[in-house]
């Protein structure tokens, strides 16, 4: 650890002292969260003239990457609840980047697809989240790069773990 810690010590304004500190005794989720708004406000002022906001662009980046989906899938993928699913996806049937439709196999579930304006607002959207990287990255080296990516990852499968097993205790 006293590696890691020494190069964060280099590349932040934080004493090697701190760092230790912040990893034994701060909530994780307090970084996440100041990311987590700057992402939204960043975000937000782009998507605008997509005519979304930042709740719907996640679901947008899931159709363009996972071509057409039940919205119970999409829910799922996402860890969205069926109901902020919907309105989502309505806001984005609205302005024209996705269609719904009644599943043929079965009639209770519908199947969403992107559109081509919808594939081009991906397109975009996929430029402003590799701008926002770099930006995040900023002064990193590859290997860091590489290092945050990784650590971020498995940080939200333990996460992405977790809710699951809240929803499981929940219907028990």
């Amino acid at each position: 650890m006293l590696s890691v810690v020494k190069l964060v010590a280099c590349a932040t304004n934080f004493t090697k002292k701190q760092i230790i500190h912040m990893v034994e005794q701060q909530f994780l989720g307090r970084w996440v969260a100041q990311t987590y708004r700057a992402t939204h406000a960043y975000m937000a002022e782009r998507l605008r003239k997509l005519q979304i906001g930042y709740g719907q662009f996640p679901f947008l980046n899931y159709l363009s990457r996972s071509g057409p989906s039940s919205q119970e899938a999409i829910s799922q993928a996402l860890m969205f609840d069926k109901a902020t699913t919907a309105r989502a996806i309505r806001k984005l049937e609205e302005v024209g980047y996705v269609e719904r439709r009644i599943a043929e196999d079965d009639h209770r579930r519908y199947e969403v697809k992107i559109t081509a304006s919808g594939a081009a607002a991906a397109g975009e959207i996929k430029a402003f989240l590799k701008d926002w990287n770099q930006r995040l990255t900023a002064g990193f080296s590859p290997a860091e790069k590489e290092m945050i990516f990784a650590l971020m990852i498995r940080v939200a499968e333990n996460a992405r773990r977790e809710y699951r097993n809240l929803h499981v205790e929940a219907e028990e």
